[in-house]
């Protein structure tokens, strides 16, 4: 999927973080170039980094052992920090399914900032690919946040499974994946819905709502005017 030039426009400043020999040459070209395998990819589990910057925020996931894939700034500049073909570890149980995008601050006590909410909505919506838009199911959250971790990785591992298994079986009854992928659904939630944590901060918890509904509706209108 290609960004339309307003969405390049309001995108503001893309840099990545990967060496280039494992990664695209830019953030934005990898957002460009998502014609990955994204079959067993199920939604997107959003951080904030309780840190002032990037730089800090990578020091902070180096020392805990954790990664993610994307860092928004304050200024809404958006780095890539792993190839989005890559495993990041940030929230166990879902590595494997999700890609996972971390917001600069410490949103628990802060507001995100304006650019931060713009880059993050252009964000969903470029991951999500015109997927069906969707949000945790409460009753699997609360489980999840009940669970080990050993115990949720078998939990969200017969549940994502068991939809690859079904869509992968429509895709061969309709001769492509491509077929079938509008309707596989795009979960988006954030950190503490699955596991026993305050992140994302409930300064941003409160606008997800909003931001969600705004990507599911530019999914819905371009989809109409198809």
């Amino acid at each position: 999927m290609k960004l339309n030039s307003s969405q390049k426009s309001s995108w503001g400043h893309y840099a990545s973080a990967m060496p280039c020999s494992e990664s695209p040459s830019s953030a934005k070209c990898a957002i460009e170039s998502l014609s990955l395998d994204r079959t067993n990819i199920f939604g997107v589990c959003i951080h904030h980094t309780c840190t002032e910057t990037t730089e800090k925020a990578r020091e902070v996931l180096r020392g805990k052992k954790q990664s993610t894939h994307f860092i928004i700034d304050k200024n809404g500049d958006t780095t890539v920090e792993l190839p989005l073909d890559k495993r990041a570890a940030a929230c166990v149980g879902f590595n494997k399914w999700t890609w996972q995008i971390d917001v600069v601050g410490s949103l628990h006590i802060n507001e995100p900032t304006k650019e931060q909410i713009l880059s993050l909505t252009n964000l969903l919506e470029i991951l999500s690919c015109g997927r069906k838009i969707v949000t945790i199911d409460k009753k699997f959250g609360e489980k999840c946040r009940s669970l080990s971790k050993s115990e949720v990785g078998v939990e969200t591992s017969n549940k994502y499974s068991e939809t690859y298994k079904t869509y992968n079986t429509r895709a061969k009854k309709k001769g492509s994946w491509e077929k079938v992928l509008d309707s596989l659904p795009f979960t988006i939630f954030y950190h503490g819905e699955v596991r026993r944590t305050a992140c994302c901060g409930k300064k941003l918890i409160c606008k997800l709502p909003e931001i969600i509904n705004n990507v599911a509706s530019k999914r819905q209108n371009e989809t109409r005017e198809v």
